[in-house]
Order: C-alpha cells, then structure tokens, then sequence
C-alpha cells in the first residue's frame, strides 16, 4: 500500500485527465482487494496448519541463534510452559537448551518435569540466521502403554516375577556370557507339591495367595543369596502354573548351590496363613548346573526338569542335582504321559485277575482286578512306572473309571455265560477318589451292566483312610448303602492302628505281604500276623492275606483262621479268558484250588467248566480255555530265557524286542518272583538276563539254584544296565556273570546273546569258539562275483554273514570287511546255511555260516584283536 500511495504517485494523479484517473483508481481498489484476500487466506492456512498440528499432538517451536524463542505455536506452550502459555517473553527449559550446542539434526526423548517424555525432532542450524525449528510431541501416555505391554509380554500378572519368555531370554543372555568368561550357572526348578490339592480342597483365592507367597519367598532367598556372596547374581521367574526357576549366576561351588537350594525348600515349608486357616506345603526342586550339564539353554532345561521328575518320584519335599541317567529317565516319563493319553482310545489296557481263595474251603472267592498296559513302542509296562505317571498328569480318574467299567462287564460277561459270580475287587487311587464323583462313577457303571453291587469291591490304600476326610467317609458310607464292598490294601505299609480304622465303613483288611515275611521260620513274625487276623476280625472285619508263595504259610494262616489268600501259591494275575478256568459253572460247586504248578489243579477246574451249556449265549469256549491253560504249561516248559526284572519295571521292553527277535521269554519281577518260577515250574534256560541294579548275592544264590537243575548245565547270564564300576565288576566276577552289555541296547546285541547262549548252553565254554557281535557290510567273493552282506558274529573259528545270496554248503569263499581301524581278508568255506523263519533258528534271519580255514595264521591274529576289543566291553 506504501509503494502505491508515494508521493510521485499521488501528483501524477492530480495532472493526470480524468478518464486516466479513474482508470488508476479502478486499478488500486482491484489490487487492494487481492492483496486483503491473499492475506487472509495466508492466515487462514497458518491457522488450519497450526490446529493441524495441535491435533495430532506437534508443537513446534522456532529459536534463534542464540536460543532465544521467535515462535511456538499452542500446542508447544501447553507441552513446555503449561504454566505461562500465553507469555510473550518465552525461555527454553534447560534440558532443550544444552541440545541446541550441537548444530546438527537431533532426535531425543527428555523427561521433563514430573514423569512428562517429550519426543523432540530439532532440525540442523541453518546458516544465514542460525534459526532452528523444534517439533515436540508428549510421549508419556506412549510410553507406559508401551510399558504396559512389555509387563503382559515378560512379566507374570499374579507374583509380578518375569514369565517363561523373559526366562529363557535373560537364561540365553547368560549363558552366553558364562561362555564366554569360563563361568558358572545354577538352574533351579521348583514345583509347589500337591498345589492341586489346596485350589481344590480352599479354591482358587487359597491357590493364588500360595503362589505369590511362594514368589515372595523366593525373591527374598535369590537376593538375600546374591547379598552373601557379593559377587553372584540371581533372578526369579515362575514358568507356569506352580512352576517356578530361579537362575543364580557366579556361584563359588556345588556345595554353595546345595545350601541355597536347602534354604529355598526349608522356606517352602513354613505354614501359609490363610482367612483363618494355616495352608500346608513343601517343594521339589531339580538342580543342573552349567557347564557340567549343559551348555546352552535348551540342555540346561531339560537337565533341570529331568532332576525335578527324580525328585517328585523320590518323595517330594526335597532336591536332587542332576545325573547323566535322569535324561532317560524323564523321556521315558514323557512317552508314559504321551502313550497314556492315547491308550484307552487306543484299546492297550486290559485287567488281568489274580484269584483270592477261601482258606476253610480251598476254592475261589473272588478275584482282584490288576491293570496291565502294552504300548507298540513301549512294550509291556509296569503298573509301577505308568501309575505314578497317570496321578502326576492327571489321567487317573479317566483310566480309573475305565477299570471299574471293564471290571462290571467281565462280571456280567462271566455271568452270561454261566458261571457262578464271584466278586471283584478294582483300586482305587487316592488321586481318583479325591478329584473325581466315584459314587456316579461306581453306580453308573453297575446300571450299564445290571451288575449287583455286591459282586463289586473297592480297595482303598492306607493313607486315603488315614487322612480322616469326612467326604471320604460318607463316600463309603454310600457305596456301602447300595452293597458295594469296601476293602484296605496293603494294610501294614503306614502307621495306622486297627482302633482307628473302626471309625471307617470296611468289609476287609488286606494284610500286606510283609507280614508274611519270614513266619514259617520266625515264630515272632507269626506271633505279629496272627495277632493282626485276631484284632481284625474282634472289629468285624475279613481278612485276606496277600502274597503268599509257599504252602507252609498257607497251613500257617489257616491255623490263625485267615479268611482268605492271595498269591502266586494258586495263581498269578490272568487275562479274562484264563481266570475263567477258576470259575464254577451256576449251581454248581466251585472246584478246590490247588498250589500253582499243580497240573491236576488245571485239569480239576476245566473238567468243572465243561459243564456249561453249549447253547448258552456268549458262553465262554471251555475248550479253548483248556487250549490255552496247556499252551501257557507247555511254554513254561519250553522257556529258554528268563528276564529278571528290577523294581521300576524297566526291562518290560528287553523282554519285549527278545520275543520280537524269537526269544522263548518268561518275564518275572526280582529274585523272589523268580525262584518260585524255577522252583514251581522247572523251565529249561539257557539265558538269564538281570539289570544291574540286581543285589547280586541274591542272584548268586538263583544261580545256584538254577545249577542243580538237570536242564541249566550249560545256563549263561547277561547283565544288562548304565555302566559300572570296578567294584560292581568285581562283583559281577565274583556271581559268575559271563556277560555285560552296558552301552545302548541294540537288536543286534540282544540276537547275538540269545544265539551266543543257545549255541554254548550243550557244552564246556571253548575259547576259541567265543563269540562277538558286530554289524558291519562285509564283501562276499565266491566264483568271481562279488556280492555284499552283513556280517553279524566273529570268532577265531569263523563267522555268521546276513545274506538273501545263495552259496552251496563247502563252497569256497572269501570275506572282506573292516572293524575299526583293522581291514581283514579272511578265508573259509560255507559251514550252513541259515532260512529266514527257520523253525530252529527263529531269532536270526537268512545267512550263512562261514568257517575260516585254521593254517592262516595272520588272519587269526588279526580277528583275535579285534575279538579281545569288541568282547573286553562285554566281559565283566
């Protein structure tokens, strides 16, 4: 408007025509106009930029050289002078203000004043004024959602201790220090024992105030630790539900981990107070340290959840360090829980009944229902190994019903068919009785079957009855109420006392073989067994004896009136179709039993069967129950190989892959088991396979045993099991052991041991005649062609090769192969030949034997080292 209006401009108007002059004032009004408007749509975008920015959170503020504030828009007023926004003298807070030294393009989150995180972006200085723009944005809220989420991604929302996430994250972190200095790691699982139990029995509010007292203790030992040593460090995470690990990091030794882990436990154990109730617990923990088992994360876990499985089996309430041999003792737990989840779907169990007879009658009155399960992988397992299994993981109710269904079935199935019922009994966890409804459970299985409850029985152990739960008696009550029989097991094991148990509805008390123990010799022991018949029946209950093995004790238990008995003096656990030997037909008398081995036993019982109606429905076949009752004499007669089992079951499998293989097998559970099995039965063995847990004493003793048998003179024995020491060699040495196989067991190795046993039982053991077993490809050259096979045993004499090849017996032939380092040519002829499915030869599949000839001296030096080599690791 000034360039306009000057005062030249103004006299040219004055001189100017008329029409010139209002031509020029047209001109100026119009350009008046477009500049007004220019300028208010300039403001107008200011404005729209500017609330643009206050939207989405921008401040922008404009410093000159010096920092002295030239502009800032609202938004920044409000971040950084919330208290003077509309000031025209505006000053930079400190923070901001140390920045600007540096000339270049920032980027920064700055707290400022209480807990406020601004996000500033300051551009670079420019050079003619040295103007500076700054744009800020308040992150706070950002942030602690950000924080937020962090705390849900790593951290546990009821005991505030990281989460399994955050676990394995700082765990990789330190170990990959500890690697990298030579350092040391402890990993330490725990799991709460029985948390289960308290949500149950005190609900979820009592669970949850255990795990945060829980994670309290913890925290409070990991620091008070990390105190002490004043060089260590530690951290705490719960993984999952009552698990929890606690890291400790530059530890001094073993000994230091085994005190802390000591504390934790000892802390675990203190009462709880609860809304007016103490909360009982304790803990199991497994410990694995690094580097000695374990160098990364993933074999440090596993080595501490193998030592925490151990420690759980062992008793709960204590710790265990970690051993080599946990690793399979956990998988193998892993594959139980797999396999049992799949195995009544899969139709692997089955009951098998162990007869109990009347004492004053000697005949059958009733039956104990045992589960057995076989698994393709597995093989046969012990009920000892899976039970467990199935209480920790929570499978016992559902298998426990299955037994108590299947067990109502055979009664109605046995009744069909026309034999008299006779009760059976099915255990009954404490697991089971506890967490699920038994009473339905017992009932709706005796409707589906029209089963009368009196022809079913429950055996409870001895801690159910003792820890005097008022449910559990009115439980009983009820089954009691509708006719269900009630009995005790094992009764013996605790610490109760007769007295006690009258305040429970019982029918029977099942006296635990260790009463048994010795009474035929001990009149002390005897004196204590009959004192417990008499109490127990003054307090109205029957009494059945368990695990009787001798006809002595049986004559002593009838003089004391024991009810009943129980054991492999009459029987062992059968499958259905067996026990039915045992049964009468309806209305009829029930055939005396008679000790087991008896064959007259045998005869007496089916001989009472055939008098079962052909015509009846779903009649049993006596025919093929005595079928089966001569098979079962005629392979105890027939067995080679006898497996002796150890405690924990583990050799169900050995036993197994040997029958897999064409092995004669009997299969028996520790030294006891097995004596009245070579007593009873008499079997011609040519092999015994023991673990190496087995007390030794006891199986030189068993050899002897098996020794004065006319059939046993040429008898081996195999040890099977982790390695051993010098002492136990000795040991092995000294009860005539001939053979060890320590290393993993394979196919190969056991073939090899039941032929090597087979081939050596007829005569005195030669020398050089011994055989090893290997498996390795071997040339074959015969006739000018060159074929391949397997060559499976070597001695100084000759060798056994696999091979689908023809060769003519005496045919000349070479074989070439190499063991270790040692390459051997060896010559001979054909010596046999062996057909795949041979009837006397079934363990090992189609080959040829091969003899070397005796004049190549350096052959046989060769194959004499490598004999000693191979047999120096079979050799006890």
């Amino acid at each position: 408007m000034q360039n306009l209006l000057t005062p030249e401009s103004l006299l040219a108007l004055l001189t100017a025509p008329a029409g010139l002059v209002l031509g020029l004032i047209v001109l100026l009004v119009a350009r008046l106009v477009l500049l007004e408007r220019a300028h208010r749509q300039q403001e107008w975008i200011l404005r729209a930029r500017e609330a643009a920015q206050g939207v989405a959170g921008y401040g922008v503020v404009v410093v000159g050289d010096n920092g002295r504030v030239l502009d800032a828009n609202g938004t920044a007023r409000k971040l950084l002078w919330r208290d003077e926004p509309r000031a025209k003298s505006l000053t930079l807070p400190e923070p901001i203000r140390l920045l600007l030294s540096d000339g270049g393009e920032q980027r920064h989150i700055l707290r400022i004043g209480l807990g406020q995180l601004l996000d500033l972006l300051i551009s670079a200085r420019v050079k003619e004024d040295g103007a500076r723009g700054i744009v800020i944005r308040d992150v706070t809220e950002d942030r602690r959602s950000h924080d937020r989420l962090l705390q849900l991604a790593h951290y546990d929302s009821l005991t505030g201790l990281g989460n399994r996430r955050l676990f394995i994250d700082r765990l990789k972190l330190a170990t990959q220090k500890a690697r990298e200095v030579e350092g040391t790691i402890a990993l330490l699982y725990i799991d709460v024992d029985r948390f289960k139990e308290v949500n149950d029995s005190l609900g979820h509010g009592a669970g949850d105030e255990l795990l945060k007292t829980m994670a309290n203790r913890f925290q409070s030992e990991a620091e008070a630790w990390s105190a002490r040593s004043g060089h260590g460090e530690s951290f705490v995470a719960r993984l999952s539900g009552d698990e929890f690990a606690i890291v400790v990091m530059r530890f001094t030794d073993l000994a230091e981990i085994r005190r802390l882990a000591q504390t934790i436990l000892a802390s675990m154990a203190q009462p709880i107070p609860f809304e007016g109730r103490t909360i009982s617990c304790s803990g199991s923990m497994g410990v694995a340290i690094l580097p000695d088992h374990g160098l990364d994360v993933e074999d440090l876990v596993k080595a501490a959840d193998a030592a925490l499985y151990v420690a759980k089996q062992n008793g709960r309430g204590r710790f265990v360090v970690y051993e080599q041999a946990f690793t399979a003792q956990a998988d193998y737990s892993r594959k139980l829980e797999k396999g049992l989840r799949l195995a009544i779907a899969n139709d692997e169990l089955r009951l098998y009944y162990q007869p109990k007879v009347e004492v004053a009658s000697n005949t059958v009155a009733g039956f104990e229902a045992l589960l057995r399960w076989y698994n393709d992988e597995l093989g046969f397992v012990s009920p000892k190994d899976f039970i467990p299994v199935a209480e920790e993981r929570g499978l016992i109710c559902e298998i426990g019903a299955w037994c108590i269904d299947e067990a109502c079935r055979q009664i109605r199935v046995w009744r069909e068919a026309g034999f008299e019922t006779v009760p059976v009994s099915v255990n009954v966890s404490s697991v089971q009785f506890a967490e699920s409804d038994l009473q339905r459970v017992i009932t709706s299985a005796l409707v589906r079957h029209a089963v009368e409850p009196g022809s079913f029985e429950i055996e409870l152990t001895e801690s159910l009855i003792l820890a005097d739960n008022e449910t559990t008696a009115l439980t009983l009550r009820d089954l009691r109420a509708i006719g269900v029989r009630v009995a005790l097991d094992d009764f013996g094991t605790g610490y109760s006392a007769l007295t006690y148990l009258n305040r429970f509805p019982l029918d029977i008390v099942k006296m635990d073989r260790g009463f048994l123990r010795g009474i035929e010799n001990d009149t002390a022991a005897a004196g204590i067994a009959s004192a417990v018949i008499a109490m127990s029946h003054s307090l109205g209950f029957e009494v059945v004896a368990e695990g009787v093995d001798c006809e002595r004790q049986s004559q002593l238990l009838r003089s004391m009136a024991c009810d009943q008995i129980q054991g492999f003096l009459y029987s062992p656990a059968l499958p259905a179709i067996e026990a039915t030997r045992f049964l009468a037909p309806q209305g009829g008398n029930r055939p005396p039993v008679r000790s087991n081995g008896d064959s007259s036993t045998v005869d007496l019982i089916l001989a009472a069967g055939e008098a079962v109606e052909a015509s009846r429905p779903k009649a049993v076949s006596q025919v093929e129950v005595r079928a089966r009752a001569d098979s079962a004499r005629k392979r105890s007669l027939e067995t080679r190989t006898l497996v002796i089992d150890d405690e924990r079951g583990s050799f169900g499998q050995i036993a197994l892959r040997m029958m897999r293989l064409g092995a004669d097998v009997h299969l028996v559970q520790g030294i006891d088991e097995a004596s009245v099995f070579i007593e009873q039965d008499e079997p011609v063995l040519d092999l015994v396979v023991i673990p190496s847990s087995i007390d030794l004493r006891r199986f030189a003793v068993l050899r002897e045993q098996l020794l004065k048998k006319s059939a046993a003179k040429g008898l081996r024995s195999l040890v099977i099991g982790s390695p051993v020491d010098a002492a136990l060699r000795q040991g092995l040495r000294q009860a005539r052991v001939d053979w060890l196989l320590t290393e993993q067991v394979e196919d190969v190795d056991l073939r090899f041991f039941i032929g090597a046993a087979r081939s050596q039982a007829d005569h005195s053991h030669d020398q050089r005649a011994v055989r090893v077993p290997v498996e390795t490809t071997v040339w074959i050259r015969a006739n000018g062609e060159r074929r391949i096979g397997t060559l499976t045993s070597l001695s100084r004499r000759g060798a056994f090769v696999e091979t689908a090849d023809s060769y003519e017996i005496g045919q000349s032939i070479r074989l070439e192969f190499k063991l270790s380092t040692t390459h051997v040519r060896a010559f001979g002829n054909v010596s046999y030949r062996q057909d795949a499915g041979q009837e006397s030869s079934p363990y090992r599949p189609s080959g040829i034997g091969v003899a070397f000839y005796e004049s190549d001296g350096g052959v046989t030096d060769e194959i004499d080292g490598i004999i000693e080599q191979i047999w120096a690791r079979h050799r006890p």
